[in-house]
């Protein structure tokens, strides 16, 4: 999701009122661009500078500590409710919901954090920044948003719309 406003203040316009998904109002037209047309013209991503790539690898250093702890902390929570627990039947559907709730994080936080494990190893082998897809430079503003990620914005955008 992008936020409307910050959206278009950042292009120099007005903020949008209401939705910014394409279709919903047709009297108020969606900020964002088509698929595939999201980088502005003068926005072409270059290539990462050495301090950069050092800023970047200390960010996904953090990362990766942060979401190991996490990880840490969580596995309790994911563990399965037993049937000999002396709980209420109420109790016991909250405690399951609860629990494939935090089995759900667990494995969000478990996929990001193979991702951060394999931006750091493209690190080590300097293919960090280009897109898995297209072979362009990601640009900087998209790694500093999400340092693990493998695809530039528009390749993103066209594998979750698929």
């Amino acid at each position: 999701r992008h936020g409307g406003e910050a959206l278009a203040a950042s292009r120099g316009g007005a903020p949008s009122v209401g939705s910014s998904r394409q279709g919903q109002s047709p009297s108020r037209p969606c900020a964002l661009p088509p698929i595939g047309h999201d980088r502005r013209v003068d926005e072409t991503p270059e290539e990462l500078t050495d301090e950069q790539i050092a800023e970047l690898r200390s960010v996904l250093a953090a990362l990766l500590e942060e979401l190991d702890g996490l990880l840490a902390k969580s596995k309790a929570a994911s563990r399965t409710v037993g049937l000999d627990e002396p709980i209420g039947r109420l109790t016991r559907m909250d405690a399951i919901q609860q629990q494939k709730m935090a089995a759900e994080e667990r494995r969000r936080r478990e996929s990001r954090r193979r991702q951060v494990v394999q931006a750091l190893a493209a690190m080590d082998e300097g293919e960090y920044g280009t897109c898995r897809k297209c072979e362009e430079p990601i640009g900087l503003a998209r790694l500093r948003a999400r340092p693990e990620t493998p695809f530039c914005v528009p390749c993103m955008q066209q594998l979750e719309h698929r």
